[in-house]
């Protein structure tokens, strides 16, 4: 997806969508934002992420087993 393309831009707008809604950062709610638009659940070990419950989240301890 190349900077500045309509994909891009929509994606940057969803971010900022959550992180208005959530308090999250934008940058940590781009992958907020990637997650739920692919699905899928975010691993993360961010105690912000997983406590904004935006999106399906797995800890990354979890994930490695």
């Amino acid at each position: 997806m190349a900077v500045g393309s309509p994909r891009s831009v929509a994606h940057a707008q969803y971010a900022a969508r959550i992180a208005a809604k959530t308090r999250l950062t934008v940058y940590d709610a781009a992958y907020v934002a990637l997650a739920l638009r692919l699905d899928a659940p975010l691993v993360t070990c961010d105690a912000k992420i997983i406590a904004a419950d935006a999106c399906s989240t797995r800890p990354l301890g979890q994930a490695m087993r």
